[in-house]
């Protein structure tokens, strides 16, 4: 193999580092959007407990009264 300047050599390791810089880039925009989705989950989930509680309240105050 022969052996590549050095002036090559660092312009090789400049560009492969250019292009591990927009991977990370991607990889933190992709990193926050699926933290936002995972936020909204659990969002949602609440809002379904506090529905489930509200339904559960109100049926045992109604069935409550019966009993």
């Amino acid at each position: 193999m022969p052996k590549l300047s050095p002036l090559i050599e660092i312009t090789k390791i400049k560009t492969e580092l250019t292009h591990i810089k927009k991977e990370l880039c991607s990889i933190k925009d992709e990193q926050k959007k699926l933290s936002a989705y995972a936020n909204m989950g659990k969002g949602g989930l609440k809002v379904l407990i506090w529905v489930g509680y509200a339904i559960a309240g109100a049926v045992g105050f109604i069935i409550g009264d019966r009993l």
